[in-house]
């Protein structure tokens, strides 16, 4: 029989977590106190927080405890990019049924601080509760570059290039796949639990082929979703080139870029052209990474898999979590390592028939999108 939570205190689950977590300079006092003593060098410290509830973020069927603990520190991870800062440290709540297994909760601990690692931050204390069904939350901190403001998704101006760093539609191809499969096998359970998929994997496509088969880049999908790779890192370069907005795409292009112009009172016009063509490269803070092997993903993804073009630009326009970055420059700015311009900044002039854009928003080669939907929403 498996041991569970149940059978151990809550100072034996702990005991179990923290061999598995890291420090780095900007920790004083990590776990085992009331509070960790964190430092912020740059003097302004930046923090977030998000949660994951089981089945509606994700399914202990579809990922391992790892891959649920590196998505939850990526997506968090990847709010501290986006306004430019550099992260630092992570706080961590985990509640749990009682039947949980220990070794889904150690796997847990593993996924968090891998991923917090890639970025050089450090999970530095949390909490431990038990609950109908897994509830984590996540609070990220970080600190921006001495002399350098925050930079916010407000501050896009007319004429300004609009660019974007990271991925664009392959987690929603993900998710799409995963639930096909669901619905094709209502009795279908995939084990994931332990440690076999991160330290045991099988390579998609070893041989780094672009084009890659439609069911290895299929492949390749899922595990995106499971485990999003976010430029995190781009977000400083971003922010130290005079980037003029910044933002996560979290929820999709279109929202996200929709949230972005009417914060700022601008429209952002994007070239579906330049669109198809980007969105399908690793960022390049994974380039040569050994994650890229553990997490079962090739060097190369080739062409995100679709049923066609007008279905692949819907993907990126519409889908969400893929966690790249959003922003806006001035003309003429040499845009920072992976990012790639899919549009401009425009006055926000409405005509009669897009009254919706008087305040802000965003269009696709110049035709409104709002018919494909604008993304993720949770209570919708």
């Amino acid at each position: 029989m498996n041991l569970t939570v149940a059978d151990l205190s809550e100072s034996e689950l702990l005991a179990r977590i923290f061999p598995h977590l890291d420090s780095n300079e900007f920790v004083d006092l990590g776990p085992g106190d009331d509070c960790a003593v964190v430092t912020a060098p740059g003097g302004k410290f930046v923090v977030s927080t998000d949660v994951l509830v089981q089945d509606v973020h994700f399914k202990t069927d579809w990922s391992s405890g790892f891959e649920v603990g590196w998505r939850a520190a990526m997506q968090n991870l990847s709010d501290i990019g986006a306004m430019g800062a550099i992260p630092s440290t992570l706080v961590v709540g985990l509640a749990m049924p009682p039947a949980t297994e220990v070794a889904w909760m150690e796997d847990f601990a593993r996924g968090l601080a891998a991923a917090s690692r890639q970025f050089g931050a450090a999970v530095v204390g949390g909490d431990l509760s038990s609950a109908p069904a897994l509830f984590i939350s996540v609070t990220v901190h970080g600190h921006m570059t001495a002399g350098i403001p925050p930079v916010l998704r407000s501050g896009a101006k007319p004429g300004d290039v609009v660019a974007h760093c990271g991925l664009l539609g392959w987690s929603a191809a993900g998710l799409r796949s995963l639930l096909a499969e669901t619905d094709a096998n209502p009795g279908a359970s995939q084990d994931n639990s332990g440690t076999a998929n991160p330290d045991a994997p099988t390579p998609i496509n070893p041989t780094g082929d672009a084009a890659g088969s439609q069911l290895d880049r299929r492949e390749s999908a899922r595990q995106l979703f499971r485990t999003p790779l976010p430029p995190v890192s781009t977000g400083a370069l971003a922010a130290r080139a005079g980037a003029h907005a910044l933002m996560d795409v979290s929820d999709s292009l279109l929202r996200d870029a929709g949230r972005m112009g009417r914060a700022s009172g601008v429209v952002l016009e994007l070239d579906a052209e330049a669109i198809a063509a980007h969105g399908n490269a690793l960022p390049q803070p994974y380039a040569g990474s050994h994650w890229l092997n553990k997490l079962g993903l090739p060097a190369v993804l080739g062409d995100l898999p679709a049923q066609s073009e007008a279905d692949a630009m819907a993907l990126k326009l519409t889908g969400g979590e893929d966690h790249g970055l959003l922003a806006t420059f001035s003309p003429g700015t040499e845009l920072p390592a992976g990012f790639v311009a899919i549009g401009t900044v425009l006055k926000a002039v409405a005509d009669d028939e897009r009254p919706h854009l008087r305040g802000g928003g965003v269009t696709v080669s110049g035709f409104d999108a709002g018919g494909l939907g604008e993304g993720w929403d949770h209570f919708r």
